[in-house]
């Protein structure tokens, strides 16, 4: 047959190319599929974003008409709370976003040590109630602590790949996720910048967003099941660091809070048993769980702000 002539074999060489470049694109779509599943939508009724401008900042969740839940170390200057979305880039009728008058973080919160996780907890009080009905309406707050082992529903609009771990999630039928099997894993980390490039793959890390355009952030809410630890399990794998006021959950098969996650909710048997505050960076770790902020040992701290704001 002899050699293919130069135009031929330029046009075999960039379909070959095209079709190396879709099969690369087809896969990425695959990893990102497995490595997260949407809520049903609306779910998580009780699910806020709070946004920057056009920024997503952290998760947060509703407790009252004009009152949100998040982590401390999500405060901003000035903020605005959304409600009632499932799809962040369209809307479909109970959206609603309301400005932020008062950040109110809890008195023992450390802000000036990064490093430090106690008391990650902040109540938001917004400027005007909000507009409660099926797709958004509050939580009631755990009246006692969690046990371990209970399973727990996780949830938010963070990075569904770990910067260092890709293909993570857990396969259930999870309270609030869409009908079907699959992968679940709600990801987030890294409010230390030097942990990215960090060579210690336990480096501990809270989970805020500073990387909203990444395509591993989904457009929709995101839901994963976890287990509660055990509080010696928990301490084991972080050593000194953990607390009464800190609770721990996780998978054997990765599901986990990540990226964007920072200040979502985690719930128990229909109530809000913790907020999400830091882990290690991978997130997924199933040694290493998500560690969030223990809601029952703040009952009273939270009423009583509250209540003294009428």
């Amino acid at each position: 047959m002899g050699r293919p002539r130069p135009r031929a074999a330029k046009t075999w060489m960039f379909l070959l190319l095209l079709g190396e470049a879709w099969a690369g694109h087809s896969r990425a779509q695959e990893n990102k599929v497995l490595g997260g599943q949407e809520c049903r939508p609306h779910s998580q009724p009780w699910q806020a974003a709070l946004f920057q401008g056009k920024q997503l900042l952290c998760g947060g969740v509703l407790i009252g008409g004009n009152w949100i839940l998040t982590a401390a170390h999500c405060k901003k200057p000035k903020y605005t709370v959304r409600l009632g979305d499932h799809s962040l880039q369209k809307k479909d009728g109970p959206e609603q976003e309301i400005p932020v008058v008062q950040s109110i973080p809890h008195p023992c919160y450390n802000s000036s040590d990064v490093e430090d996780h106690n008391h990650d907890l902040m109540l938001l009080q917004l400027r005007d109630q909000a507009s409660l009905g099926p797709k958004v309406k509050p939580i009631s707050l755990a009246d006692h602590c969690t046990q371990p082992g209970q399973t727990c529903i996780i949830s938010g609009w963070g990075t569904v790949t770990s910067p260092r771990v890709k293909t993570l999630g857990l396969s259930s039928e999870s309270q609030g996720t869409s009908p079907g099997s699959g992968k679940i894993g709600i990801r987030v980390p890294a409010c230390l910048a030097p942990a990215l490039n960090a060579s210690d793959e336990t480096v501990c890390c809270c989970r805020n967003t500073h990387a909203r355009k990444s395509k591993n952030f989904p457009d929709t809410l995101n839901c994963a099941e976890v287990k509660i630890f055990p509080q010696k399990k928990c301490e084991d794998a972080y050593p000194g660091q953990i607390t009464d006021g800190m609770v721990c959950a996780g998978s054997s098969k990765g599901a986990d809070t990540c990226q964007g996650d920072s200040g979502g909710p985690l719930v128990c048997n229909g109530a809000l048993q913790g907020i999400t505050s830091w882990g290690s960076d991978p997130c997924g770790r199933s040694d290493r769980p998500g560690v969030y902020t223990n809601i029952c040992r703040y009952l009273d701290w939270i009423k009583k702000t509250i209540g003294s704001k009428g």
